[in-house]
């Protein structure tokens, strides 16, 4: 691995600095970190990482990811290893494939050039070190294709490798025992010529077993993770033995940055290889061999090898874990380093003002800003219990109250100005209606998860998401298009028509669309009785396609209840609860009893997905996402509903920066906060369902530094 200049601010004098005889565990040393899982969007046709087994940043920020394939290793696998990144994760370039055996370690040198190792053989291939430049081509290769020798310029495991200023070249050698039994580092000149090796089996000093990673501090030393004798053995350049440190673990990766800070991932330990000692990333000092960080892994105390082996670090201080076992690349963020900014809400208690002729809302399930900035929203009447209905009897039992029309329309300051909808000439009235977007012309759509006549009185037992197992025939099978004034356009879909997730003419329980401005087109997230995205023309109805998650082609069949430690479905669970896209083209589907929204390119073409309270069963934790109203669409909002939160999320990371609300019925709590929208001011609007039956504002304050993961209600300022 190679050095790299990395912008840190922590204080490294600070801490026990630990001689070389130390051995006592260290496991309860700060972690000045917040770790993002699964950073980086995968290539087309991965739906999770392979097993990652290192990770190296180039001196112009782009990061390389190897990886092993889906078996652990490459032999006979056509996955490409090699995976390169701007440093917002998009993927650039990807190549090697049916290239490597078993890819192990890698390194950048001060050129910019990759280079990786192959630790295995099989059918003529590994053995070897590959020189890559930038762009994927290959440069130079040391070793030879398929044969293990203990003869100079030959490898037996190579396991990592490491470059010097001067462009001189250290291989490490020797993993599981080999062919031949090399333990050993071989130097080579920077054309490749080879130059001399030393080491051997034992535990002696300048003797190794399994030396898995190599680096170069800034005055030139070699340091060598000597795995299985639980060390670090550190050499001059002609491999004069220098010195043993114990205090960073079980070294399975090391990287040292220009300012000599060094990581150390240790993978293995906990259990009979180093027993006491937890796994994870342990920073210190290449100088005097002080230890002061540890990112502790999340499974830390297992007995199998699950920590990141490899460890890279970028300009910024972010540390890379490449994770083998467990299949995910981490992102650590140094806080010290980066004041993490979101939006701020404060939640308006008197809006929207009250409804005339003693309306009331049912349960609230849509919400829409049109360009003028009205908030549409849409509610079941049938939903109301008897007693909150008096005045619609015959005769009236009491003056309060009767349901408000289902669609109604507020301007910005709170006033209701145009009400509508329910059954009419021309159209199918949804059984229980679902949804609401005003597209770019004006126009309103609605959706319906109605499964017959009861449905119009709104939750089953409590939820809206119950859905059948297998294809059922239910009533809404359409959507719904309106001008603004409630004059019928269109409907897609006929009522009990709907043959199951890949009919094309009808939906089926849809639950939210939206509307591409660029293209006119219809995306439908369909819904609580399909399993897919569907796009149509927005003006004729045509249907264009449809996918499922991971771009699949959906299915009907019965996934059974979530679990949250179970590997991720490949398909969508029902209710697929919102489609939105964004303004660069980036499609953002709600998977809402798994827990996920997945991301795709408008043809379907997954890009990544990511959880949120992943642990949450019941309804789901993703109901409807917004974005914020930068010209970036920096953030994301997302309506959870069943935590009764709205969570803010990094839209490039997808990494939940902080979340406000509490469960509840006062302004600022939820009871099934289900919709969720913006207008053009940044301001929030939420709809509730179940007996929340309302809609709430939260005015936009600005970007202001995240103090606390949950705020709690959001609650004004002046007011406190």
């Amino acid at each position: 691995m190679r050095r790299f200049n990395v912008i840190l601010s922590f204080c490294l004098t600070a801490g026990v600095t630990l001689a070389q005889s130390a051995s006592q565990p260290i496991n309860n040393l700060p972690n000045p970190y917040r770790t993002v899982r699964d950073w980086g969007q995968l290539p087309t046709g991965m739906t999770k990482w392979p097993a990652v087994t290192a990770v190296e940043v180039a001196p112009d920020g782009s990061i390389y990811v190897i990886e092993r394939c889906f078996e652990n290793s490459c032999a006979g696998r056509t996955e490409p290893p090699i995976l390169k990144y701007d440093k917002s994760g998009k993927l650039v370039k990807s190549w090697g494939s049916e290239m490597f055996v078993f890819p192990h370690g890698a390194t950048v040198d001060g050129q910019g050039n990759l280079w990786v190792t192959d630790e295995q053989i099989k059918d003529g291939k590994g053995y070897q070190v590959f020189k890559f430049s930038p762009d994927g081509k290959l440069l130079l290769t040391l070793g030879k294709a398929g044969v293990a020798s203990a003869e100079p310029g030959a490898f037996d495991e190579p396991t990592d490798v490491a470059v010097a200023p001067n462009g001189d070249i250290f291989v490490t050698e020797g993993h599981s025992g080999g062919t031949v039994g090399n333990q050993r580092v071989s130097k080579f000149s920077k054309d490749g010529r080879f130059i001399k090796s030393w080491g051997k089996m034992g535990n002696g000093p300048g003797e190794f077993n399994n030396p898995h990673t190599i680096a170069l501090d800034s005055r030139g030393r070699v340091f060598v993770g000597d795995r299985s004798n639980n060390r670090i053995q550190i050499f001059d350049q002609d491999g004069k033995y220098l010195d043993t440190w114990t205090q960073f673990g079980r070294p399975s990766g090391i990287f040292i940055a220009k300012d000599d800070t060094m990581y150390v991932a240790d993978s293995e330990s906990w259990g009979p290889d180093e027993p006491g000692w937890k796994k994870g990333i342990r920073i210190g000092s290449a100088k005097d061999g002080s230890v002061k960080y540890f990112i502790e892994d999340v499974e830390s105390t297992t007995t199998e090898h699950s920590g990141a082996e490899g460890v890279g670090v970028d300009a910024e201080g972010n540390v890379y874990g490449a994770v083998v076992r467990r299949q995910m690349l981490e992102k650590h963020i140094p806080l010290a380093t980066r004041t993490v900014m979101a939006p701020r809400f404060e939640v308006d208690p008197a809006w929207p003002k009250p409804l005339p002729n003693h309306w009331i809302l049912g349960q609230t399930i849509g919400v829409s800003a049109d360009a003028q900035d009205n908030v549409w929203i849409i509610h079941r009447p049938g939903s109301l219990e008897a007693g909150e209905v008096h005045a619609t009897t015959n005769p009236p039992t009491a003056q309060c109250c009767a349901p408000a029309p289902p669609v109604l329309e507020f301007d910005p300051a709170g006033n209701l100005i145009a009400h509508w909808g329910g059954p009419g000439q021309g159209y199918d009235w949804p059984d229980s209606n679902h949804g609401i977007t005003v597209d770019y012309k004006g126009n309103v759509w609605i959706g319906g998860n109605g499964r017959g006549p009861q449905s119009g009185r709104g939750a089953i037992n409590g939820q809206d998401e119950a859905s059948g197992s297998a294809v059922e025939t239910f009533h809404d099978n359409m959507v719904l298009k309106f001008t603004k004034d409630g004059k019928f356009l269109l409907q897609i879909g006929k009522p009990s028509s709907s043959k199951g997730s890949n009919d094309v003419n009808n939906l089926r329980l849809a639950a939210k669309t939206f509307v591409d401005p660029k293209t006119n087109e219809l995306y439908v997230g369909d819904g609580y009785g399909n399993h897919r995205v569907i796009v149509f023309d927005a003006d004729t109805g045509k249907y264009k396609r449809h996918w499922g998650a991971y771009g699949h082609k959906p299915d009907d069949a019965d996934l059974g209840p979530y679990k949250p430690d179970a590997p991720p479905a490949q398909q969508f669970r029902n209710p697929v609860h919102c489609a939105q896209l964004s303004h660069d083209n980036l499609l953002y589907v709600c998977d809402r009893v798994n827990d996920r929204i997945q991301v795709f390119k408008p043809d379907g073409t997954f890009v990544k997905e990511a959880f949120i309270e992943k642990q949450t069963l019941g309804s789901g934790s993703v109901w409807d996402i917004a974005f914020s109203q930068d010209p970036q669409q920096k953030y994301l909002y997302v309506a959870d509903g069943e935590n009764d939160r709205v969570h803010i999320v990094d839209r490039d990371t997808l990494e939940v920066l902080t979340s406000f609300g509490e469960g509840g019925r006062q302004p600022g709590e939820f009871y099934g906060v289900h919709s969720i929208a913006t207008d053009s001011k940044g301001n929030i609007y939420t709809t509730e369902t179940y007996r929340g039956q309302r809609v709430q504002k939260f005015v936009y304050k600005g970007l202001a530094p995240v103090t606390t993961k949950d705020q709690g209600v959001v609650w004004p300022r002046a007011a406190k």
